[in-house]
């Protein structure tokens, strides 16, 4: 299962976005046995939210279910990204605390891989979408700086 944040479904579902998703991820799940792949991701869901317990984001639905133990899945990719910044005991805090959580509320992962959300400056606004080659922002990593965004 791949677990994060509105830019983590960006990029899952793509070339679809979020608001007009097709049933599945037509370029990643092309790429990777669709059938062992899922999607659990809430809006706005950084570090942060997935260190609440009771966040909305662990009742968000799970988007194109793996064919055998979509409800119990043995591997998670975590995506990280939250409003910290520069502090990392914040980041370091409510990563152990979001792990604490996963383990909780998915005991049958065996691995949990971090997959922290790296970007550029300015949130490289007007980059070429390697996609659609038009110009874009929405799959635009975060990037972290003094501002915490």
């Amino acid at each position: 299962m791949v677990m994060g944040f509105s830019q983590t479904a960006d990029w899952y579902l793509a070339p679809a976005d979020r608001n007009g998703y097709s049933g599945k991820g037509e370029i990643f799940e092309s790429i990777v046995d669709d059938g062992n792949w899922q999607l659990k991701w809430g809006n706005g869901a950084g570090v942060n939210v997935y260190a609440n317990p009771d966040a909305g984001a662990w009742s968000s639905q799970i988007i194109s279910p793996c064919l055998a133990n979509s409800d119990a899945p043995n591997r998670i990719v975590y995506m990280i990204s939250g409003p910290h910044g520069e502090n990392v005991d914040a980041w370091s805090a409510d990563i152990e605390i979001a792990l604490d959580n996963i383990r909780e509320k998915i005991p049958s992962a065996e691995i949990i891989a971090l997959q922290p959300v790296v970007g550029a400056p300015e949130d490289a606004e007007g980059d070429e979408c390697h996609t659609t080659g038009t110009t874009c922002k929405s799959l635009m990593a975060s990037h972290t700086d003094s501002q915490g965004y």
